[in-house]
């Protein structure tokens, strides 16, 4: 394992070099920085790396689209990151992110990410709960069994847009809209308080754009 060559990401100085003493300490030989997403991308390319351990937020483009265009490749990524909100994981999970990190984590946790890149299977902090990748699965389903009406509307509602709005936009009535709000609603077992599906969707809307688009 020693022998992979991992790419660092972060627009932090102190967390690249903090990163980078934590592997050398340990005996990695093959480590390489980038302070945003292109020079990730570069390096990456340049290099042929193995192992790419990613920021969500950096300049120029995030770790999440760093990600996105390294799905077809050999590189296998790591999402390293202060958010701890189900939206970027599971956004992590559908961009083919191989394991999602927090930065308040030990080393070990990322070692115990880099052994099981071997398996293939999605690594998740151990920081969250035990069943979480099971509620991200069943958060994912129920994003699944939305009609196309429905995926259409809460695209529209994360833009910002409200039910008058949308429904000029599909050209349908007011009514019909609230009819398909109140199924997202219960499809995705949200409370019916009045701003509860826009915070949602606002909340979400990364993920929203990932899922539909």
């Amino acid at each position: 394992m020693k022998e992979l060559s991992i790419l660092i990401a972060d627009d932090h100085p102190m967390v690249l070099k903090g990163m980078k003493s934590e592997f050398s300490l340990r005996g990695f030989q093959h480590i390489y920085e980038a302070k945003n997403g292109l020079e990730a991308l570069q390096v990456i390319e340049q290099n042929q790396l193995d192992i790419a351990i990613l920021d969500v937020d950096m300049p120029a483009i995030s770790g999440m689209e760093v990600a996105e265009r390294l799905k077809e490749s050999k590189t296998k990524t790591i999402i390293m990151t202060h958010h701890k909100e189900d939206g970027f994981i599971i956004q992590a999970k559908l961009l083919g992110v191989n394991a999602y990190l927090l930065k308040e984590d030990s080393f070990k946790e990322v070692e115990q990410a880099l052994e099981s890149l071997q398996s293939d299977t999605f690594y998740l902090s151990s920081s969250f709960q035990d069943n979480k990748l099971d509620e991200l699965d069943e958060t994912i389903q129920q994003l699944k069994n939305l009609s196309l009406a429905e995926r259409e509307v809460l695209k529209h509602i994360s833009e910002g847009f409200e039910t008058s709005e949308v429904a000029d936009m599909l050209s349908v009535s007011k009514r019909t809209i609230h009819k398909h709000r109140s199924n997202i609603i219960s499809k995705l077992n949200l409370d019916s308080h009045r701003n509860t599906l826009a915070n949602y969707a606002q909340d979400n809307r990364q993920l929203i754009r990932e899922f539909f688009k």
